[in-house]
């Protein structure tokens, strides 16, 4: 799928809205610690241990990822509730926004 054609399909549906729709789905799990960047001063670790490093790039390490799911068939099936929930919203969110904007 090209670059533009996934943009055409993208849904951003600001957080405060996705908890309007489902608090306990998305209050703690989005609002929490993911909502935000945060940045970490880890002087003090490198202090204690020398051979520490934060520095891993996404195209470096990726493949980690993608082996722990690929290790697991359940971690590689579809979560039917979740995949309603986020059609739901994307369609209700969609013809909301639609309503206002011509």
């Amino acid at each position: 799928m090209s670059r533009d054609a996934l943009e055409a399909q993208t849904v951003y549906v600001p957080t405060e809205v996705l908890i309007r729709f489902d608090r306990d789905a998305f209050e703690g799990p989005i609002k929490g610690d993911k909502m935000n960047a945060g940045v970490f001063d880890t002087s003090k670790l490198r202090s204690a241990v020398p051979d520490f490093d934060t520095r891993h790039w996404f195209r470096d390490t990726i493949h980690e990822s993608v082996a722990w799911f690929e290790a697991d068939e359940a971690r590689r099936s579809i979560d039917a509730d979740a995949e309603a929930l986020w059609d739901s919203i994307t369609d209700r969110y969609t013809r909301a926004i639609d309503g206002i904007v011509p």
